[in-house]
Parts: structure tokens; C-alpha cells; sequence
């Protein structure tokens, strides 16, 4: 058995092993390992020469308070079906903890897949964390220009880049988040785009949004004020034809848990209440 960081030959096997376990599309799958995928973050381990478990580790800066810090994100975290339950993704947890530990990283987080998995991260020490609001709204009143917000679909031109620079602004207006480089805010939006979505922005407000069969999901949204937000869901509204919401990340109403988080360096003190910026899901 070995126990180690990918090599250039693994990436097929990897992504014959991410098909089985997960279940994505050939394009969301082409995506991620052309964009996301990085040997020098991947753990793997082998038996008989072929990989029977991996999980990625992407790092991630984080602001808390006025201090930025470093964190390992848990991605792709698999094991073949006929090799579970016998310790190997144990064995990788452990491996990734102490490589994140030797790099400096405060923290390692996680999104769990499936409610059972929350038990199983908890027995590695990890606390749910990342509150994410909920909210349903029906507008119908409201019908403004959709030119008064720029609408991008794809990662043609700049207009991705200008939308950045206002959402990594209003990120760092936050006390305690996740934050992304262009790069990761890059392929987040092509991850949007598969799956049909679109992003709304100006100056002074920025949704991101995907549309559901008889709605919409606004799955992050800023805005200056209230008139802002009201026009965002006007416009989004007028350019989709659908007059139901259902918000992530609203500022208020119901919320869920929608990660973990685990504490790497023994000094470092989290609060429960860190912002997750929209993930690759």
C-alpha cells in the first residue's frame, strides 16, 4: 500500500474514479480536471498499483477579522465502492492534516454530500460551521431595464474580470470569509455557466444566479441597499421570465450549516459565523 501526491500518469484513473464515485457530467468532469485539478494537491493511495481512494486539497486564503490566514479545502474526497470501510479515507485524513499543518494552514473545511457524512468528519475533528440563509420571495411588481446591469453568460471578453474586482471588494467588506483569487472566481463562474447560470452586476450590486425548472436560485448576491436588491431581482426577473426565488446567502430567515470546518493550528481561535463564498459544487 502506498500513500502519497499524484503523479501525471494518475489523472485518468482519477477521472475514471470521479465518474463512478460522483456522478457528474463528462463536462463538469472535463472542467474540473482541465481547471481545477492539480497533482501537487491530490493524496492518493494505492494497492497493487491502482488508486483506491484521493481527496484534493485546495488552498484557500481567509479573512477573519483583519488577519488573513491560510486553509486547506477538502475537494473530491472518493474511495472505490469495493474498498470502503476498511480505513483508507482515515488514512488519507490524517496524511492531509499533517501536510496542511507543515504549510502553515490555520484550518482545513469541507462540504459534506450527503447529512450522513457529517457524522463521519466529526469523529476527525471537524465542527459544522459556514451558516448559509434561505430565503423564498415572490416579486412581480417590479419590471426595470435589463440593460441597467451587465449580464455575462460566458468567460469571452473582460467583463468577468471588472465583475471581480466588485466581488472580491465586497467580500473584503466582510468580516469573517472565505475569499477567492481571480483565478478560483474564474472557475467558479465556468462552473456557474455549465450549468446554465448567469451573473448580474454594476457598481453597486452583483447576483449570481441558475434557473430551476419552475424557478430561480440566487445562489450568492451583494447589494448596496434595499432599492439595489430590488432591482437585481427585477432585472433578473425580466431576463429569465420566472417571478419565484429561492436565496442562498440571503442576509436574513432561515439558515443551515452548509460546511466543516477543522482547526489545524492549535492557537487559532474560528468563529462559527465565517462566510462561505459560493463553491464548485
Amino acid at each position: 500500500m502506498i500513500l502519497g501526491y499524484a503523479q501525471s500518469k494518475h489523472r485518468s484513473s482519477l477521472m475514471e474514479m470521479w465518474k463512478l464515485c460522483f456522478h457528474d457530467t463528462e463536462e463538469f468532469i472535463d472542467f474540473y480536471f482541465n481547471k481545477i485539478y492539480k497533482k501537487e494537491e491530490t493524496v492518493i493511495l494505492l494497492e497493487n498499483d491502482m488508486i483506491v481512494s484521493s481527496l484534493q486539497i485546495i488552498p484557500y486564503e481567509v479573512k477573519i477579522g483583519e488577519k488573513a490566514v491560510n486553509a486547506g479545502y477538502i475537494s473530491g474526497a472518493m474511495t472505490y465502492p469495493e474498498y470502503q470501510k476498511k480505513g483508507y479515507m482515515s488514512r488519507l485524513l490524517s496524511f492531509a492534516f499533517d501536510e496542511m499543518k507543515k504549510k502553515g494552514y490555520a484550518f482545513t473545511f469541507l462540504i459534506p454530500q450527503e447529512e450522513k457524512l457529517i457524522d463521519y468528519y466529526t469523529k476527525f475533528g471537524y465542527e459544522e460551521a459556514f451558516p448559509t440563509y434561505f430565503k423564498n420571495i415572490k416579486f412581480t411588481e417590479r419590471r426595470i431595464p435589463v440593460n441597467t446591469f451587465s449580464i455575462i453568460e460566458n468567460l469571452s471578453g473582460t467583463n468577468w474580470i471588472k465583475c471581480y474586482n466588485r466581488y472580491a471588494k465586497f467580500l473584503s467588506e466582510k468580516e469573517n470569509v472565505v475569499l477567492k483569487s481571480r483565478q478560483q472566481f474564474k472557475n467558479m463562474l465556468q462552473d456557474l455557466f455549465i450549468d446554465g447560470g448567469l451573473v448580474f452586476f454594476n457598481e453597486k450590486g452583483i447576483a449570481f444566479v441558475s434557473p430551476l425548472k419552475d424557478r430561480i436560485l440566487v445562489k450568492e448576491i451583494f447589494y448596496s441597499d434595499v432599492t439595489m436588491l430590488e432591482d437585481l431581482i427585477s432585472c433578473i426577473q425580466n431576463k429569465m421570465d420566472k417571478d419565484k426565488f429561492v436565496f442562498m446567502h440571503y442576509d436574513q430567515g432561515k439558515y443551515r450549516l452548509s460546511g466543516m470546518i477543522k482547526k489545524l493550528d492549535k492557537t487559532f481561535v474560528f468563529p462559527q459565523n465565517i462566510y462561505m463564498s459560493m463553491m464548485l459544487d
